[in-house]
């Protein structure tokens, strides 16, 4: 991304304070500013896992994350694969996607409709 030089004045500087951040937002103008330069936060983790108490007293300790059980996981691949290879249960615009893919890489098309 290609770095633009603005000059920041004496006269322009309350502004871009209230653009970046330093106080709120008085106009559209530093609104639109403020939000290209800050992207909206995703959380991930619900209210009630955080404990902020335990944070704030250093009491928390982190929980080892189990390893999902690869079985499973090969069985759901086993049948994604074979309902791709038989075309059933899927939309239609998913088989056109697969039909026009192997079109396009030369591959042969065995789905039965």
């Amino acid at each position: 991304m290609a770095k633009i030089n603005v000059e920041i004045s004496e006269s322009s500087l309350m502004e871009w304070m209230h653009s970046v951040g330093y106080f709120l937002p008085r106009n559209e103008v530093e609104l639109n500013r403020f939000e290209r330069l800050h992207s909206p936060v995703v959380r991930t983790v619900d209210d009630d896992q955080v404990d902020p108490l335990a944070i704030l007293n250093g009491t928390w300790q982190p929980r080892p994350i189990r390893p999902l059980d690869d079985s499973i996981i090969n069985e759901e691949i086993a049948e994604l694969s074979m309902a791709a290879r038989k075309s059933q249960g899927l939309p239609n615009h998913i088989v056109d996607k697969i039909r026009a893919n192997n079109k396009k890489n030369g591959s042969s098309d065995n789905t039965e409709s």
